[in-house]
Parts: structure tokens; sequence; C-alpha cells
């Protein structure tokens, strides 16, 4: 008898417009949403990159694909872009620290890359670009100069 190789899937990638107030995960023990909440039952099986906070809001990827979600693992720091909003306009001063690296929970963050992006009636946008990725670290070192978002 002849053993045949099971069929590949074809790779699967969709591309998910994360809402906030919903965790990046596949189960949450608090019971909130996730973003496979969203998805139709096809698609439960897949495995999301990366990952954004509770409260934040953007695009991810999910793939079934194990060669691009190992190679993302290790994602070079010029792909974590973040667009974040602030309330208000950050003084040059907080701008300066963010760009040197602040310390938060102890320990000295990286220098980030933020500018300018522009300002609305209620809030003011910035492009951040960080190297580590730590757990809300973006809204963390605002909150740690006083600015809020």
């Amino acid at each position: 008898m002849e053993k045949r190789r099971p069929e590949k899937s074809s790779p699967v990638i969709i591309m998910f417009h994360k809402p906030k107030e919903c965790v990046s995960s596949r189960k949450d023990p608090q019971g909130r949403k996730t973003i496979y909440d969203f998805l139709p039952d096809q698609f439960r099986n897949i495995f999301h990159i990366g990952r954004l906070d509770y409260h934040s809001e953007g695009l991810m990827l999910l793939t079934n694909d194990g060669i691009l979600r190992s190679r993302s693992q290790n994602l070079n720091p010029q792909l974590r872009k973040y667009m974040s909003k602030g309330e208000r306009q950050a003084s040059t001063g907080i701008l300066e620290a963010l760009r040197k690296g602040v310390r938060i929970e102890g320990r000295k963050t990286l220098p980030a890359f933020i500018t300018f992006i522009r300002n609305s009636h209620k809030n003011t946008w910035y492009r951040v670009q960080i190297h580590e990725g730590k757990n809300r670290q973006i809204r963390k070192m605002f909150e740690t100069l006083r600015h809020r978002f």
C-alpha cells in the first residue's frame, strides 16, 4: 500500500483591522472578545502575527503559513511602526526624551523614532517606530512623560 502525503493547503493571509477593546489572542481568561471572535469558522485555526494591546486598534496579519509566521517572530524593527494619537501636541522636550529612550518599569527603552504627522481638531497624530514592542510600550513611554494618549 502506497503512503500518500496529505495535500498541503494553500497559504492564507488575512489582513484584519483589530478594533479597540479586543484581545490579540485566541482566548482570554477574562472573557473579553478576541480577534478570533470576528473570524468566520473556516479561519479559526490560523495564527496571528504580532499583537496590539487591548486599547489599541489597527492592522494585524493572520496566516496558516508556518514559514511566514516563524520569520515574522523576529521582525525587523523597521516594520514596527505605529500611528499614535495624543490628546495634545507633545512638547519638544517630550519628543526628545522619547527619541533618547525613557525609563519605564525600571528599565530604559531603546530610542524611538517619532515624527509629528498632523493635528486635528481633537487630537495630534504621530508616527512612532520602536525596536522592542513590549506590552503597551508606546502608551507607557508617553505616560511616563505625563503626556496622555
